[in-house]
């Protein structure tokens, strides 16, 4: 797409971090905004396929953990015309927590756009059902946009991620546009793709 992305988060100093970074390169993200700690391993989720093609996630809870309000450049997010907060683990507790919210909330003050992804995965929260229905009501309350979704497959996140770019009254061909093209793809960010494949697709 055409829009100028930065990723914030942090990872360990180890080769799954790095090749993390560096994937994130390839599609013209910037990472200048990603934290290595030394300390610990990077978060690692693991994707499998259930017998119905649903995916199921199990987390090996890592760097994201240890995220906090210090590694982030206020100037730097002062830049950002939106703001995005998508962690499935932010919500979790600790710092990372902390940062999540006071970082929207600073968002929300300084007049920036702010959108919000729950991301509920069962494997992580367990019986905190509760709690993190707390949490997103509290992060849904700061957002000028909410996606909750069944997601049943990466489709949804593509297709969401095209709404900032599309001209509103094409926003259902854009949008089904940019879902055909992933389901021919293998691949979350392999499937991404670019502004100029979605315009000159089925021409």
């Amino acid at each position: 797409m055409k829009s100028k992305i930065a990723f914030a988060d942090k990872v360990g100093n180890d080769p799954f971090g790095e090749f993390l970074i560096q994937t994130l390169r390839e599609v013209k993200v910037n990472t200048d905004l990603i934290v290595r700690d030394s300390s610990v391993l990077t978060t690692m989720a693991y994707v499998s396929l259930q017998k119905d093609g649903e995916r199921d996630f199990v987390f090996s809870r890592g760097a994201d953990g240890n995220f906090g309000l210090q590694d982030v450049p206020l100037h730097k997010l002062n830049e950002a015309a939106v703001v995005h907060f998508g962690s499935a683990t932010a919500m979790l507790g600790g710092t990372y927590l902390e940062a999540y919210f006071e970082l929207m909330g600073k968002a929300r003050q300084a007049g920036q756009f702010v959108s919000f992804d729950p991301n509920y995965r069962g494997s992580l929260w367990g019986d905190r059902t509760e709690a993190f229905i707390r949490l997103a009501k509290k992060g849904i309350s700061a957002a000028d946009f909410v996606k909750v979704l069944l997601q049943l497959s990466r489709l949804t996140h593509q297709a969401i991620g095209s709404l900032t770019f599309a001209v509103w009254q094409d926003i259902i061909h854009f949008v089904n546009q940019v879902g055909a093209i992933v389901c021919t793809k293998v691949g979350a960010i392999a499937a991404l793709p670019t502004y100029e494949e979605v315009t000159n697709w089925n021409q």
